[in-house]
């Protein structure tokens, strides 16, 4: 073996080590999920382990909790414009953006991210590699660019793809570390064959976990589906105390997935007048929520009435009358 690949094969060491420890840092959290199938890899009804305590859980650092929140949101604020910018922390944990990627600088691993793709849950998902694992977020790159990219090192950085697979990252090495972050909802069945390329699967509930375990049992695949659990922006570390839990109220706040069961919800709710207040966020049309416009037990917000014009939506909720409205409100409903 010569210097040069001993080197890369020591990188690719380093890789896993680093990405095992943060495995073993992060908690499972559990879910129930109804998957739906069409254009879809993945469709089962599965009904998940009930949550436990973990033994091992420690005290949380209220001052590291909170200088970790403010890191985490200037990244997702940055993700979220929607730009092919790149994205990481340099070594003393500050926020780098630029414009194009330095082709030699060599990252723990690269999180690909299409600018037309970084909303606020990808950007927070993909905030926490870059905090916790040493992930840069870089745009795809353009065929001359790639050749550049793969013979740097590029070629010992660890690759993530999130939720579906582009070709032209992979690579037929053994200490490259391909890793792809799972939506069970939206894996597509086009990238079924790509998936053997893959040396982990990462899933944030244990739904996930079951599913993709059976996929690569049933395809043959050598990856490894590993437990990443859930983590979110905590809203909290903005509000005083002794605002929250002021009243028994629910909260569901509206994406663009119908996997989120929004309509669903409000049908439900509306036939239960007993049930507390529900508030749900999000852009809706007049048509969509006319119909709960006399509800006592429901709120929509940001608010919209019949004189609403279809192509001027209301301007969302600011960040911090969100967060506030999180803190405040003692049940999410994510269904």
């Amino acid at each position: 073996m010569s210097a040069r690949s001993g080197a890369r094969g020591h990188h690719g060491r380093q890789h896993t080590n680093r990405l095992m420890l943060w495995v073993m840092l992060l908690s499972g959290a559990a879910a129930v999920a109804v998957l739906s199938a069409n254009r879809y890899l993945l469709s089962a009804h599965v009904l998940d382990s009930p949550i436990s305590t973990h033994d091992d859980a420690q005290p949380l650092n209220i001052r590291i909790h909170v200088a970790d929140e403010r890191l985490l949101r200037l990244i997702v604020e940055e993700c979220s414009k929607r730009e092919d910018s790149v994205i990481w922390l340099d070594q003393q944990g500050q926020l780098v953006v630029q414009e194009a990627v330095d082709f030699k600088q060599c990252p723990t691993m690269d999180a690909l991210l299409p600018g037309k793709d970084r909303g606020l849950s990808t950007c927070t998902d993909m905030a926490l590699y870059v905090m916790h694992a040493g992930a840069r977020i870089i745009p795809l790159l353009q065929a001359q660019d790639m050749q550049r990219y793969n013979a740097g090192c590029g070629a010992a950085t660890a690759r993530l793809f999130w939720h579906t697979i582009y070709p032209s990252f992979i690579v037929d090495r053994e200490d490259v570390l391909h890793m792809m972050l799972v939506d069970h909802n939206k894996l597509l069945a086009k990238d079924t064959l790509l998936h053997e390329h893959m040396n982990v699967f990462l899933c944030k509930t244990r739904v996930c976990q079951e599913l993709m375990r059976r996929h690569v049992v049933r395809m043959g695949y050598s990856g490894h589906v590993w437990l990443m659990g859930h983590s979110s922006s905590d809203p909290s570390v903005d509000v005083r105390l002794g605002v929250q839990h002021k009243d028994l109220s629910f909260l569901h706040i509206k994406g663009r997935s119908s996997q989120q069961h929004t309509q669903q919800l409000l049908r439900c709710w509306v036939t239960q007048p007993h049930f507390p207040r529900l508030t749900v966020v999000g852009a809706f049309a007049w048509e969509e929520v006319k119909m709960y416009g006399d509800i006592l037990n429901v709120q929509i917000l940001p608010r919209v009435n019949h004189d609403t014009p279809q192509d001027q939506p209301p301007q969302p909720l600011a960040a911090g009358q969100l967060r506030q409205l999180q803190a405040e409100t003692p049940v999410h409903i994510y269904p």
